[in-house]
């Protein structure tokens, strides 16, 4: 199995998103997405995500290309899923 991962706000999901996410599914067997957590949207973007870091994950579970999301709880964690996985496609 060929195992795609991403990583992203989503805060609200639009076609540019939904489309990024088929092109990385179309990558491999499973795509995984990483949802940053609400304090590195506000460090990286200067304000605060619309919706919570678990509401974007469920709601990213709905998109038909996406199989599974992770919500680490800041950029070390999400480097250690990264490293422990070892995705073999990480599209950005």
């Amino acid at each position: 199995m060929k195992k795609v991962f991403c990583w992203g706000t989503f805060d609200i999901i639009h076609k540019g998103h939904i489309e990024f996410l088929k092109f990385a599914r179309d990558q491999g067997d499973h795509l995984t997405v990483i949802v940053i957590s609400d304090k590195a949207v506000m460090e990286n973007k200067s304000r605060n995500p619309i919706n919570f870091q678990n509401v974007r994950a469920e709601n990213l579970k709905k998109v038909e290309s996406v199989d599974d999301t992770l919500t680490p709880s800041d950029f070390d964690e999400s480097c250690k899923i990264i490293s422990s996985v070892k995705p073999d496609v990480f599209v950005f």
